[in-house]
C-alpha cells in the first residue's frame, strides 16, 4: 500500500519535528498527496523547513498548516511561501488559517503577483502601517 494522506494534527510537532516532515516530503518515491499539520508548534523556522520540503514534493496536492503559530510578517516565511508557489506546480491548496497574517503595505505593493494567491490562501489579510 502507498501512503497518500498524512494527518498529524495537534501532536506538538515543532522545528525539530519539522526536519522529519521535510525528509518525508523530499523522498523521491513518495506518493503523498495531502499533508495536514494543523495545530502544531512549527512557528516560523519550522514552517520554513516544511515548506522547503513542500516545494520539492512531486505528488503533493494539498498542504494544511493551519494554527502553527507562524507569522507572515517574517520576510523569510513569505519568501519561502513564494518559492513554494513557484516551484510546486501540482500543489493546488494551501491552508494557513489561524496563523499571524498581517502584511506590511509595502510588501503587498512589492509583491503584487502573490496578492491573489495570498487572498486565496488566507481568505483575507490585514494591512498594517
Amino acid at each position: 500500500p502507498t501512503l497518500k494522506m498524512l494527518s498529524v494534527t495537534y501532536c506538538g510537532i515543532d522545528v525539530i519535528g519539522a526536519q522529519g516532515i521535510f525528509e518525508i516530503l523530499i523522498y523521491t518515491k513518495t506518493a503523498l498527496e495531502e499533508i495536514n499539520l494543523s495545530g502544531n508548534l512549527l512557528r516560523n523556522d519550522g514552517v520554513i523547513k516544511v515548506l522547503t520540503g513542500v516545494s520539492i514534493a512531486k505528488a503533493l496536492k494539498k498542504c494544511i498548516l493551519a494554527d502553527n503559530q507562524f507569522s507572515c510578517d517574517d520576510e523569510d516565511v513569505m519568501k519561502t511561501i513564494g518559492v513554494c508557489m513557484e516551484k510546486n506546480k501540482t500543489l493546488g491548496k494551501y491552508d494557513f488559517k489561524y496563523n499571524i497574517v498581517t502584511l506590511q503595505e509595502s510588501y503587498k505593493h512589492e509583491h503584487k503577483k502573490y496578492n491573489q494567491n495570498l487572498f486565496r490562501i488566507f481568505g483575507s489579510y490585514t494591512s498594517i502601517t
